[in-house]
């Protein structure tokens, strides 16, 4: 327990839980190791069901498997954050005009993100969501528009 009441969860050595995993595949039951050792039962639970799977006799993600993607998370988080800083300098030059050599003028179509950004914008739609004012009814099938004349 530390200085503010908060109980920690304890860290036990991978030989000790192995061991204990290895008895338990055996046949030992939860109940009598918690009696011996005085691990907690919810601990001893988790460790047979990862050690099952470890065996093979259930299925899930194994334990090496399961730190392998850790890892991976770990160093694209690493990159993510490395990678910020560029991010957040490149966003100034976005919105500066390149001089267009010629006339002298600034230009903002030939900045060099301008094919990105331009790119980027959808085609203009007309009331995309509205059927048309010309033509009430006309996205209908015609057996429903011409249904309230008869």
């Amino acid at each position: 327990m530390n200085g503010k009441g908060i109980v920690m969860p304890r860290q036990y050595p991978a030989a000790f839980r192995q061991a204990l995993v290895d008895r338990m595949l055996a046949g030992k039951s939860v109940v009598s190791l918690v009696a011996d050792i005085g691990v907690p039962e919810q601990t001893l639970h988790r460790w047979k069901t990862q050690g099952r799977v470890d065996a093979g006799l259930a299925d899930g993600v194994t334990s090496t498997e399961s730190q392998a993607l850790r890892d991976a998370h770990r160093r694209i988080k690493e990159l993510e954050d490395e990678l910020a800083p560029v991010n957040a300098r490149s966003e100034i030059y976005d919105f500066q005009a390149v001089v267009d050599p010629i006339d002298g003028k600034p230009s903002w179509s030939n900045s060099p993100r301008a094919a990105i950004r331009f790119s980027r914008q959808p085609e203009p739609q007309a009331f995309p969501d509205r059927p048309s004012p010309i033509a009430p009814g006309f996205d209908l099938p015609p057996t429903a528009r011409f249904a309230d004349c008869c």
